[in-house]
């Protein structure tokens, strides 16, 4: 059982718009959406936060190669040392409508932005170029944990004069969300996404080569580009495969804050900080009167509630389903400070198995997804 939590603590003239809301039955779930809208941003790429920008320059420091490590949730990664002889690749961005082109030592990288979906279109350098005619479907905004995007593609290549045509599928997967430490300072909110591409170079006259290419990127909540990428290439023939390169590249966080007016992700880092180091239920802290933990039971009737209290106060626990039907409320007056322990019957199972706990203790709110 999880629990993701979003903290709120505003004006008392806002607590008492959000009192008549949570009143006013029909308007509950306009106000379960946003909240879920809210939690969903703090764990997910979305393209105000995590596509690349016009104007953007960064450094891109390459490392000797890194494992992709585990998948899955609350996976633990590590972000290898820093050698001082690291080779680094500086990149711009410049984008014209919906295409987006990064530049990095000669070379340029295209990707073409449809709706929310951002696809790849290819690459070219001095010696060589591959133009994709049928692009394939990197990213769909936003992106989260669990998620996936596959495709087909198509096109022209040339290299030192020699032209053939490619195609080949690709996909990718959020298949792991952590943290990623260097052993000493650790970065919470962090997902790993894993796309693979299954390609062949057809140079006519029956000549036929068979790729296949791995890239790990882990994105930190926060931050614009991912702050750790794996690349492995291999080379198939029949059922046997070589390995034909494997390199691993950092884009320091540090480097990245300095991305100009990068202002949703600056909104973005100062709601991760607001809520704690890691985002979830209790980890409220930092002067609040309140942090709240809570589970819901296997049959879904009731809700156990574990909350901490700085000092007395008046605290006021609402469940809601997502559809906005109240399941359970109870209030408590003048509680006083300590540990405390409740729970919540249910008036029944709430649908889709998650439910929205909202509490109100003094001049806060704290409004929780918890998912069985």
């Amino acid at each position: 059982m999880t629990a993701c939590v979003i903290l709120f603590t505003s004006a008392l003239s806002l607590h008492k718009q959000i009192n008549t809301i949570m009143s006013f039955k029909p308007l509950l779930p306009l106000l379960l959406a946003l909240l879920a809208a809210t939690i969903a941003a703090q764990t997910a790429l979305t393209s105000s936060t995590a596509s690349p920008r016009h104007g953007d320059i960064l450094c891109r420091i390459e490392i000797p190669y890194q494992g992709e490590g585990e998948r899955g949730e609350a996976s633990v990664w590590t972000l290898p040392a820093i050698p001082d002889d690291s080779p680094d690749h500086l990149q711009a961005v410049r984008s014209n409508g919906d295409t987006i082109v990064i530049y990095e030592r000669g070379r340029m990288l295209h990707y073409l932005v449809r709706g929310d979906t951002l696809y790849n279109k290819g690459e070219q350098s001095r010696r060589a170029y591959r133009i994709l005619s049928q692009e394939r479907p990197e990213l769909v905004y936003p992106f989260q944990f669990g998620d996936s995007i596959s495709g087909s593609y198509k096109g022209d290549c040339q290299y030192e004069g020699i032209r053939y045509a490619v195609s080949g599928s690709g996909y990718t997967v959020a298949d792991g969300m952590g943290l990623l430490t260097d052993g000493e300072d650790t970065l919470h909110h962090v997902l790993r996404l894993h796309l693979h591409d299954y390609f062949e170079d057809d140079y006519g006259n029956e000549t036929t080569e068979r790729w296949s290419r791995d890239c790990f990127r882990w994105y930190c909540m926060g931050y614009r580009y991912p702050v750790m990428e794996t690349v492995i290439t291999y080379r198939h023939d029949g059922a046997e495969q070589e390995q034909t390169s494997s390199a691993t590249y950092l884009y320091l966080p540090v480097m990245q804050m300095e991305l100009d007016e990068d202002v949703p992700n600056e909104e973005l880092l100062a709601r991760l900080e607001a809520v704690g180091s890691n985002g979830q239920a209790g980890q409220g802290g930092g002067g609040r009167l309140v942090s709240v933990d809570a589970s819901l039971s296997s049959d879904g009737q009731s809700l156990t509630i574990s909350y901490s209290l700085t000092s007395a106060s008046d605290i006021t626990f609402y469940a809601c389903d997502i559809m906005g039907n109240v399941l359970g409320t109870s209030h408590y007056e003048n509680r006083e400070a300590g540990e405390w322990q409740e729970c919540l019957e249910l008036s029944r199972r709430p649908i889709g198995n998650a439910l929205m706990l909202s509490v109100r203790c003094g001049d806060e709110w704290i409004s929780m997804k918890v998912c069985q």
